[in-house]
């Protein structure tokens, strides 16, 4: 039996403005400082495998983006997303991201995953028994990430071993200041074939990402 943990969240609608910047490094904006602070405060002693340049720094990507709140009148509301490489494994890399307001607000972001239960019918792991969903949680990290700003979706990938039989992926959509969990599936079967199935949100799983 395998048991995998992840995250949460819920599903909302928001008008979404797609006037985010090109990547942006954390130099000059007070904020982006604060930001690059509060990151070294909590993971400086973990993401060493990321140090780059002559200052052993990690430089985040800064992406800037706008919406409106929930609400008649609301004004535009601006958002910053960080993203900081930290941990680097064989074929997984994973990211922590922050956000921060106009009002100077910092936060770090934590993403909703799916928790559940697998069993197979065999002792390699190949022929899938079932797939339990047991609730949600919440976890710091996305795995293999990219936010594509056209559809203001965070995506992520962990494969389970190299060659990729065996997987994870999740899709995160902005809404209103948040990023709420919109699919999630599972590739649980080592079984050398690509074959991944939904257990969060609408639709079938792609046949590859």
């Amino acid at each position: 039996m395998r048991k995998i943990s992840w995250g949460l969240t819920l599903t909302l609608s928001a008008i979404i403005l797609g006037q985010s910047s090109a990547l942006v490094l954390a130099k000059g904006n007070p904020i982006d400082r604060q930001v690059q602070q509060k990151f070294e405060n909590a993971y400086g002693g973990e993401c060493d495998s990321f140090l780059e340049g002559d200052t052993g720094r990690i430089t985040p990507e800064i992406f800037k983006l706008t919406y409106y709140a929930d609400y008649e009148g609301a004004p535009l509301s601006t958002f910053s997303l960080y993203k900081f490489p930290c941990y680097l494994g064989a074929y997984n890399e994973s990211s922590v991201f922050y956000s921060a307001n106009e009002y100077g607000e910092i936060m770090q972001i934590h993403f909703a995953f799916p928790e559940f239960d697998v069993t197979y019918l065999d002792d390699q792991d190949k022929i899938l028994d079932q797939i339990t969903q047991e609730g949600f949680s919440t976890y710091h990290a996305l795995t293999n990430s990219n936010f594509d700003e056209s559809v203001q979706t965070l995506y992520s990938h962990s494969s389970w071993r190299g060659i990729g039989d065996a997987s994870s992926a999740g899709e995160w959509l902005f809404v209103r200041g948040r990023f709420i969990l919109q699919n999630y599936d599972i590739d649980p079967t080592y079984d050398g074939e690509i074959n991944p199935i939904r257990i969060y949100g609408e639709g079938k799983a792609p046949s590859e990402y």
